[in-house]
């Protein structure tokens, strides 16, 4: 907060600057004018949230001179002192959009009550502007907005820090939503204590579906307050609880756009944590240097994607990432003893609340890992046969674009490939082939729809090497090659 003092009775100035330092207002805040054009000047200089100005002074009034500062310092609460208990000066204050109407000399508890009041009106009018400030952020990210348009003001002339704030938890969806919601609630509470004149700060969803915490702060005087300002908050943010919390942090950005390439690149990296550390914080240059290591990229993708497949009931999947995993690890050789596997078995229980029976060996660990997959399996909604295959028609509708088969996913589940080809032939009325043909063939026929699209293109992206045997396909399920599809649409589009 910066006061200013306007008097041109040095004795009423430092009267009036004890008795505020008295009520615990830091010198270096309390600036002094002795007549109405250092007042201007200082006003134009500090923009100081709240101005005592002494209505009679030499050079300028304290009413001339609030009429010329008020536009150089439009966030000013201004407060006339005077010794004139006149009903047209007060008028003539109310006019120019005086706050308060002060005689001296002024009590110590009268100036008390008024600053209280004065300030508990200028943090309504930041957190105010703090709430278009997110609003707007949010627009910019969901592309409803640009910069170029009006009121982006503070966006285009500020500085920015962000985070990505990411839960991993083995509880229910609905639980931790709540939890998020009570985190963000308080993460609120903290975020109101930061917000200024010369700073903002936002909690943003971001396209995604991932929370980040931006604070932005204006070049210039104040530049470095308002910056330690947010660093700090950042620092509170993190805490123990019953779900994992994990920042990660980025560097300071000058500019929006500099900001949401930032931002992109932390999402992308984001499955590191699996790896690098989780419950904590993570710069973005650990991020960076993580991401120039193949076998860190490639296991936490495969940790988050397990995660994520668990948090789904995609059981199939489930045991799938299990394998990758199993292959990523012999691949990079880490042993159970290495700080990647230990904090990717961090990462597992935070995640799914798998601890091991002993972690000393990675083959035990993993297979107790894949063996929890096969249970939940059995114990899905439904159980036995049906929700075994009901799992295998899940994955081939989410997977039909690779190279799977049913010797592979009756691997996975530890059965053999007779007893689920049955099984998947009684329940489905068709074979396990005929069933993936089908799904391929279908997501076919729509990408087809683009003119754009090239044949053989088209049987890349649904599962086949070769676009003569698609073809052949094609046409024996739709009566039709490929081409001929693809021409008719054309023709008969509108």
């Amino acid at each position: 907060m910066k006061i200013l003092i306007a008097d041109d009775e040095k004795l009423a100035r430092f009267s009036l600057k004890s008795m505020l330092e008295e009520i615990r207002i830091p010198a270096a805040a309390i600036h002094l004018a002795c007549d109405g054009e250092e007042m201007v000047e200082l006003a134009r200089r500090i923009n100081p949230d709240i101005a005592f100005v002494d209505i009679k002074m030499p050079k300028l009034s304290g009413l001339e001179g609030i009429l010329r500062a008020r536009d150089l310092s439009p966030q000013t609460r201004w407060v006339i002192l005077t010794g004139y208990s006149s009903f047209e000066y007060a008028k003539q204050a109310l006019e120019l959009g005086a706050a308060e109407y002060l005689l001296k000399p002024v009590r110590p508890q009268e100036l008390s009550q008024t600053i209280a009041r004065i300030m508990q009106e200028v943090r309504r009018d930041y957190l105010r502007l703090n709430e278009e400030f997110e609003r707007r952020l949010g627009a910019l990210f969901d592309q409803t907005l640009a910069l170029n348009q009006e009121r982006m003001e503070f966006i285009s002339a500020s500085r920015f820090l962000a985070a990505l704030i990411l839960f991993d938890s083995p509880i229910a969806p609905k639980l931790l939503l709540e939890y998020q919601l009570r985190f963000c609630h308080r993460l609120r509470e903290k975020m109101e204590e930061v917000v200024g004149r010369t700073a903002r700060i936002a909690l943003c969803t971001l396209p995604d579906g991932v929370l980040a915490l931006i604070g932005a702060w204006l070049r210039g005087e104040g530049e470095g307050e308002a910056r330690e300002a947010i660093r700090s908050l950042f620092r509170k943010a993190a805490g123990p609880g019953e779900v994992c919390i994990t920042f990660l942090c980025g560097e300071e950005s000058s500019t929006f756009t500099a900001l949401r390439e930032q931002l992109r690149s932390l999402s992308e990296w984001a499955p590191l944590r699996a790896v690098l550390g989780i419950g904590g914080k993570l710069a973005l240059e650990q991020l960076r240097q993580g991401q120039k290591r193949e076998e860190l990229v490639r296991l936490g993708r495969i940790l988050v994607g397990l995660a994520e497949a668990c948090r789904e009931g995609r059981c199939l999947d489930f045991l799938q990432r299990g394998e990758e995993l199993e292959g990523a690890l012999l691949e990079a050789r880490f042993c159970a003893e290495d700080w990647e596997v230990k904090n990717l078995l961090l990462f597992l229980k935070a995640s799914l609340g798998f601890a091991p029976a002993a972690a000393t060996d990675n083959r035990g660990w993993l297979g107790e890992l894949k063996d929890r997959g096969r249970r939940q399996l059995a114990a899905a909604p439904g159980g036995g046969p049906g929700a075994l295959v009901g799992q295998v028609a899940a994955y081939i509708d989410r997977n039909y674009m690779h190279d799977i088969g049913i010797a592979r996913i009756a691997c996975h589940l530890g059965i053999t490939p007779n007893y689920l080809s049955a099984l998947f032939h009684r329940k489905k009325g068709t074979t396990f082939l005929k069933y993936l043909t089908r799904v391929r063939l279908s997501r076919a026929r729509e990408l087809l729809l683009d003119p754009g699209r090239q044949v053989g293109q088209v049987a890349g992206q649904v599962g086949y090497s070769s676009a003569r045997h698609f073809s052949r396909l094609f046409k024996l399920r739709f009566g039709c090659t490929p081409a001929q599809f693809q021409r008719s649409s054309v023709e008969n589009s509108p």
